[in-house]
């Protein structure tokens, strides 16, 4: 897997965008722990995939692989939520960040900000401000 994703970049590199798309989807297939959500990363900063529904299936994908652990899995749903900001609705978004906030994760904070940011876009005051004191309570203990 090591080759293709290398192999990928370098195929970026030099603009041949349609070979490193399959070979970065080729990685993202074998379902390894460190190389395939690299994969999804490297399609999504290289805009490669144009299709969004298609880039939600890949986050699906990398989310479905039990091969990852916890905390890498939460990373992922944080920045699927990123990706998706602005195509998304309210309980989509607390379906992905809530099991987060409600756990002893690492990236719990993270997906605390996120979700205020995300009130805060939406002009839901009273919401983003519970979730900043939430945060000052976390930040005590």
């Amino acid at each position: 897997m090591s080759n293709k994703f290398n192999n990928a970049k370098i195929l970026i590199e030099k603009k041949n965008f349609v070979k490193s798309k399959i070979y970065l989807l080729e990685v993202i297939e074998a379902k390894n722990k460190f190389y395939s959500p690299a994969a999804l990363y490297l399609i999504i900063e290289n805009n490669l995939e144009k299709e969004q529904e298609i880039i939600l299936e890949l986050f699906d994908k990398i989310l479905e692989n039990k091969k990852i652990d916890k905390n890498n899995i939460n990373l992922i749903k944080l920045k699927k939520v990123l990706f998706l900001f602005d195509l998304i609705n309210e309980e989509e978004i607390l379906n992905i960040l809530n099991p987060i906030i409600n756990s002893e994760s690492l990236w719990k904070r993270n997906a605390i900000i996120l979700l205020a940011d995300y009130y805060k876009s939406k002009n839901e005051i009273n919401k983003s401000e519970q979730l900043y004191k939430l945060l000052s309570t976390i930040n005590k203990s």
